[in-house]
This record gives structure tokens, sequence and C-alpha cells, in this order.
């Protein structure tokens, strides 16, 4: 069959513009449907992929929030991402029958898996950085605490401090009105005791002159014992006073024994009855009442002999060598000084007391109380009083370095007793000092001394009554407990 004929264009055939050709490309496209298995995937479709990795990431990381490891602690290493491939765009065709492809899920890290030594190393070197920061910090704290323990104990010292000034401030004060007071209570007692000796001196002198002529108990109005009770009337507990009757009942006894001498038995006992009146505990009673009684019962007793008067004079070799001894001590430059002091009242004291009667001296001091003493009692006290004495009075003499001493006058007091009178030169000035002793046996011992009025025995006297005001025993041992720890503490 011939061919149909075709029709031919190449002669005519003209190159159309490139506007004319993307514009007939589109028509064809516009004009074309588009399969969804086949050619390039369009933009929606894109979205949806993307949006459904996105989900998948934050779901992943989700669980790993939930029950991965401690972040806080170990800073875990960055998990690796693999970032997901899409597919190149294609034209080429499809499988109709083939869906979408799951996306491709992120990859990470797994965190059980086993560290690696520098993984597992770093946070040891992390603790150790920690530790080393830290160390400084706690020093900064212990500095900071001990500083405010410092700051209160400076504060607290400031306080005990300020309630100590407080405290001396109120003592000094306290201190201040009790010597006040004291100046006062003193003032008012010199004044009464200026006025009370305006009223015993005469009567003491008439006493005094009353006992030289044994005018002891008659005229009834102007006798001894008359003058001797006015004035302990008056001042209860002079010691002048006391020591008046004391002997006036020493003459009493003496009286006695001449009339034994003479047998006048009831002119005796009459005497021994008066003595006992004045001064019961007077030892040289009992020993003429025994010898009285022997007498009138006509027992052969030895002749009495009474005791010898006491011859003037015989008792000054021991006055100028108990003074010369105590002035060479004080005068002695080897014991001079402060840190000889000791030693200097240590010599002092064995020279000087050893010239003392101490068992007369205690009698006169506790006075009447003395009988209700023990034997205990009245050793105890004889042998703590030196002691007293020692602490207090000789200490006194460094004051006192004799220089010249002058005696002015001797008085016998009894046939035991005499007194005498002298002026001694000292650095300070003249001073009166007197001295009473006794005769016992062929010795002579001091009894008191009385410095410038003031009597050894009256200045303890005057301390002592108040507490042996009752002397009961256990009045008694509390006194003696005082007595004794005033000598230990010097």
């Amino acid at each position: 069959e011939p061919d149909e004929p075709t029709l031919d264009f190449s002669e005519e055939k003209k190159e159309s513009p490139p506007e004319a050709e993307a514009e007939a490309a589109a028509q064809t496209a516009a004009n074309t449907p588009i399969d969804p298995t086949k050619g390039p995937e369009s933009a929606p479709q894109q979205e949806t992929r993307l949006s459904t990795v996105l989900l998948g990431i934050i779901f992943i990381a989700l669980l790993l929030l939930a029950f991965g490891p401690d972040w806080s602690s170990t800073p875990p290493s960055p998990p690796t991402v693999v970032e997901e491939q899409l597919p190149p765009t294609s034209s080429a065709p499809t499988d109709p029958t083939m869906t979408d492809p799951e996306p491709i899920p992120v990859a990470i890290a797994d965190e059980e898996k086993e560290k690696s030594p520098q993984q597992a190393a770093e946070p040891e070197v992390s603790e150790m950085d920690q530790a080393v920061e830290e160390e400084p910090r706690q020093e900064e704290v212990d500095e900071a605490a001990q500083a405010e323990v410092e700051a209160q104990e400076r504060a607290e010292a400031a306080r005990m401090e300020a309630l100590a000034a407080e405290q001396a401030r109120i003592e000094q004060a306290q201190q201040a009105e009790q010597e006040r007071l004291q100046k006062i209570r003193d003032e008012e007692q010199r004044l009464v005791r200026a006025a009370l000796e305006k009223k015993i001196r005469p009567l003491l002198l008439s006493a005094e002159k009353n006992i030289k002529v044994d005018r002891l108990s008659r005229p009834t109005h102007n006798c001894a014992i008359k003058n001797l009770r006015d004035v302990l009337a008056l001042d209860p507990g002079n010691d002048e006073a006391e020591q008046g009757l004391l002997r006036v009942a020493e003459r009493y006894v003496e009286l006695a024994e001449r009339a034994m001498g003479k047998k006048l038995w009831k002119k005796a006992d009459s005497y021994l009855i008066k003595a006992s009146e004045i001064h019961g505990q007077l030892d040289s009673i009992g020993r003429v009442r025994s010898a009285l009684d022997a007498a009138r019962q006509g027992k052969k007793i030895p002749e009495y002999s009474p005791p010898q008067p006491a011859q003037e004079g015989s008792y000054m070799p021991k006055l100028n060598r108990l003074i010369k001894q105590v002035g060479a001590i004080l005068r002695d430059q080897q014991l001079a000084g402060e840190d000889r002091r000791l030693e200097r009242h240590a010599m002092l004291s064995r020279v000087i007391l050893l010239e003392f009667d101490f068992e007369r001296v205690s009698q006169e001091v506790i006075g009447l109380a003395w009988t209700k003493f023990t034997e205990a009692q009245k050793k105890l006290f004889i042998s703590l009083f030196p002691k007293l004495i020692g602490n207090n009075q000789i200490r006194q003499l460094d004051q006192y370095v004799p220089s010249k001493v002058h005696f002015i006058s001797e008085a016998k007091l009894s046939q035991q007793q005499v007194r005498v009178d002298s002026v001694v030169t000292t650095q300070k000035g003249e001073m009166k000092l007197s001295y009473r002793l006794i005769q016992g046996g062929q010795e002579w011992k001091l009894v008191d001394l009385v410095g410038n009025g003031a009597s050894l025995i009256a200045y303890y006297r005057a301390q002592f009554r108040p507490v042996l005001q009752q002397p009961s025993e256990h009045n008694i041992d509390q006194f003696l407990d005082q007595v004794q720890k005033k000598v230990e503490n010097g």
C-alpha cells in the first residue's frame, strides 16, 4: 500500500523562543495528573516525615531523662547523633505497592556501655579538685570560728574584770565606811573613858594608900576593899582594881601566917576567911588553911617561918640583864633588815618570854573564869599564851630600840611583889615602862609590863572578857580554839 502522505514541516520549521518553551512545559504539567508512587516527593510529604523524626528524638530524650544515669554527679559524654539521611529526590519510577519507609531513629551513645579508663578517671580528678577547692574554704571557716571564740573569751574576760573592779569598789567603800564608823566609836569610847577615868582615879589612889597602912576592910566607908569595889562597879573588869583586890587577899594570907606564928588560931582563921571572900582561888589560902587545921587539932607541925620580904634591889640585876640583852639584839647589824626579821623576833622571844611566870600571868589574864578551866584547858592556855605575846607585842619592839634606860622608882606591892618604873629613851623619844615582878622561891619573875600606861595583862583581859563572860566548858573550848587560830595565823 502506498504510504500515507506525511506532512513535512522541515522546511518551514522554525526555532521557538525559550519563553515559549517554558510556557508549554508548564501547560503540560498542569494537564498531567500526579502519581504519588512516582516521581519526586511533594513538599507536604517531606514536612510529615520531618515531624515524625523530631517526635522520635523527643521521645528518646524523655526516656533518657527518666531512666538514664545521674547527670548531676557524672557528666555524661555527649551522645553521638547520626543525622537522618533523607533519600535523594528521584524521578525514577517507584513500585506503587511500596509504602513510605519508617523514619530512621536517632542513634545515641549507650550509657550502659563500659566507660573508657579516661572517662572513669574524670570523676576522681573532679573530686580531688573539689577537695582542694574546699580545703581553703574549711580553713576559712575554722579561722572564723576561732576568731569568734576568742572574741567571746575577750568579752567574758572584760565582763569579769568589770565585775571584779565593781566588787573592789564596793569593798573599798564598805571598808571606808567601817573605818569611819570605827573612828566614831573609838572617839565615843575615848570620851566615855576620859569621863570614867575622872571618877575612878581618885578611888584607885585612895585604895593604894589604904593597902599600905593595912586599912583593908575597916572602916567600911573608907577602906581598900570599899574603894576597889566602887571602881569595879563603875568599870567592870578594871585591871588595877582586880589587881588591888588580889593584893588585899595576899595581905590577909600573910596576916594569917603571922597570927599562926603567934598561935592566934582564931585571928588567923578570920584572916583566911576574908582572903577567901576576896579571892577564893588563891593557892596560898589552901596551904595555910591546912596548916591551921593541923595546929588546932594539936598535931605536930613544922615551926612556921613566914616568907622573907623581898630585899630591895635583889631583882634589879635581872632587869638590867634583860634590858641589855634586848638592846643588843635590836642593835645587832647582822640581824637588821627585813630578811632577818623572823630570826630577830625568835631571839627576842627566847630572851623575854623566859623571864615571865606564865602560870601566874595566865591566871591574872583570865581572872575569875580561871577556876572554871579544867587542868587540861589550863595547860593548853599556858602553852599558847607566850606564843600569842610573841606574835603581837614582841614584834613591836623593832620600833623601840633602847639607847638609854633610867630606873626612877620602886614600889613594894606585897611581900612577894614589886613594881619598878623606868624611862626608856628610843629613836622615837622617851617612853615610861613599868615592870611588875613576883617572887617564886629565890627567883623573881615578870608578871606584867606597862608601857605608857598600857598594861599587857589589861590589854588581853579586855580582849578575852567578852568571850569568857559565861565560862562554860563549851565556851572555854571555843575560846581556846580562837586563841590557837590566832597563834597559827601569826
